[in-house]
């Protein structure tokens, strides 16, 4: 009797096995078999990775550089189709990059301006205007490294964007010469002096997703 039993139990666990297979390949992809392993928690250089997203856009990221700045858009495919989710995640990611980006190049010029001759209001009117050219870039040298749709019903597009210290520099160096044209009493300020610390503290903020 108690062997008939256990061969019950087992035959009940398998048959509930094969009827909840996982919904997504081993990559995190949209498929019907595979087995999901865990989730990377962060970047090979130790950045956080937040939860809620697929695996393929994880591995995407655990492999990347230290010297970029990363942004991860997703959107859902609705009856716009793919290409409109295709569309709306990559300027989501690009957004989150042109956020980082406005952030370190503000980070640089308050830090800059804290040691230097330039009157508080110049600074700030200074800061105001290189703000305002960093939300206009276009992110030259930005590049999508991952992108693809989960396995969720209806499905999301996920996109990962990237974009490297240097080309960050690049932006920022734009957007002064700008805002000295602007403001020229701040025209001292130099945040690409000072863009070092205030890159390496946006980037090693936990990478997060924009989906709105």
């Amino acid at each position: 009797m108690k062997k008939m039993i256990v061969l019950f139990v087992g035959c009940v666990l398998a048959l509930s096995s094969c009827a909840s297979g996982p919904k997504t390949t081993s990559d995190g992809r949209a498929g019907t078999s595979g087995v999901k392993p865990s989730w990377p928690k962060t970047t090979d250089d130790g950045r956080a990775v937040v939860g809620g997203m697929p695996l393929f856009v994880k591995n995407a990221l655990k492999d990347i550089p230290a010297d970029v700045l990363v942004g991860v858009g997703s959107a859902r495919v609705g009856a716009a189709g793919l290409g409109n989710a295709r569309t709306m995640a990559t300027s989501r990611a690009r957004a989150e990059i042109g956020r980082q980006l406005n952030l370190v190049g503000t980070s640089a010029i308050l830090d800059f301006a804290a040691s230097s001759e330039v009157s508080q209001k110049d600074a700030a009117a200074y800061g105001e205007e290189v703000s305002r050219q960093l939300s206009k870039a276009d992110l030259t040298g930005s590049k999508v490294i991952e992108q693809d749709l989960d396995g969720d019903t209806p499905a999301n597009y996920w996109v990962v964007v990237i974009l490297g210290k240097d080309s960050v520099a690049k932006e920022i160096n734009q957007a002064q010469a700008a805002a000295r044209l602007a403001v020229p009493k701040a025209a001292a300020i130099d945040a690409a002096a000072r863009m070092d610390k205030a890159f390496e503290k946006i980037a090693s903020e936990p990478i997060g997703v924009s989906n709105n």
